[in-house]
């Protein structure tokens, strides 16, 4: 899924997004926990859409959250 939806704007920083692996960017949000990181992303949060804009199940947007908060930790 980070793969196929995420990257796009997180390898980038499109948008404000906080690029993929920087513990810097991520740090404040990991901070607010992962069920906040899993309601913006499944929901949508400023600038991004819900679930990155792709018709997905909320399972698989939570296992990107994980794979990106692992890389920032």
């Amino acid at each position: 899924v980070y793969n196929a939806v995420c990257h796009t704007c997180h390898t980038a920083g499109l948008l404000g997004s906080p690029i993929f692996g920087d513990t810097g960017a991520w740090g404040p949000r990991i901070a607010k926990g992962k069920d906040t990181l899993y309601t913006h992303a499944i929901n949508g949060f400023n600038a991004m859409p819900a679930k990155g804009g792709a018709d997905i199940p909320d399972e698989e947007v939570q296992n990107a959250v994980d794979y990106m908060v692992a890389e920032a930790s």
